[in-house]
């Protein structure tokens, strides 16, 4: 008996091992921003030989006080097997720069925020912070009182999802503008499927050991 509960323990150390591994590996290699906080930007390397599924603009925007440009890619990235969404934007005309880029549609998912290389031209202009709101659907490239005239680098949410779907693109100082783009689409029946996978596997390996015991 006190081998069988050595043995259940054990057996539930390493699935729940294996779980996290499985749900968080790929998510390994950069900034995560959970939701409520703010961390400062660092750069991502997105994987040699990645593709891009979609991609928006440069598409125009402006409000009362700012007008410019953004463009977004949707990149299937090889180093983590999920999809990246990249922006970068140009501030055209600004009496009053851009304060904050908030991208949406991302509650639910895990995220690494920063910033990349090799999609739009090149940029000079970096966030202060980045930060996520409370609720997680939404992610704010901060650019302190206002963004400079110019464009910024790019500028990167690295998630946990293989599926994306719409999205909101919008540019916040004393006044808003919006643009539609594209965002990630949760998936929570991959979760479901990798825990009934777990406890199956767990059930297996339980009636085994009690056959070999019998």
């Amino acid at each position: 008996m006190k081998m069988w509960k050595v043995f259940r323990g054990h057996s539930v150390i390493t699935l729940g091992l294996l779980g996290s591994v499985l749900v968080f590996a790929s998510l390994a290699n950069a900034t995560l921003l959970t939701p409520g906080n703010t961390v400062a930007p660092s750069a991502i390397v997105v994987g040699a030989g990645s593709t891009t599924e979609v991609s928006l603009g440069p598409t125009a925007f402006s409000a009362a006080t700012f007008a410019g440009t953004v463009s977004e890619w949707v990149v299937s990235d090889t180093s983590t097997g999920d999809l990246d969404f990249i922006y970068q934007v140009t501030e055209t005309s600004a009496t009053s720069g851009i304060a904050t880029m908030s991208v949406t549609n991302y509650s639910g998912t895990t995220n690494n925020v920063g910033t990349t290389t090799g999609y739009g031209p090149a940029g000079t202009i970096n966030p202060t912070t980045i930060s996520e709101t409370a609720t997680g659907g939404a992610i704010n490239f901060n650019f302190g009182a206002s963004m400079p005239l110019g464009t910024t680098v790019d500028l990167i949410v690295q998630t946990n999802v293989a599926s994306y779907a719409g999205g909101g693109i919008n540019f916040i100082d004393g006044s808003v503008a919006t643009v539609s783009g594209y965002g990630p689409a949760p998936e929570p029946g991959s979760v479901g499927l990798l825990l009934g996978g777990l406890f199956g596997l767990g059930l297996f390996v339980t009636r085994r050991f009690r056959v070999q015991q019998s």
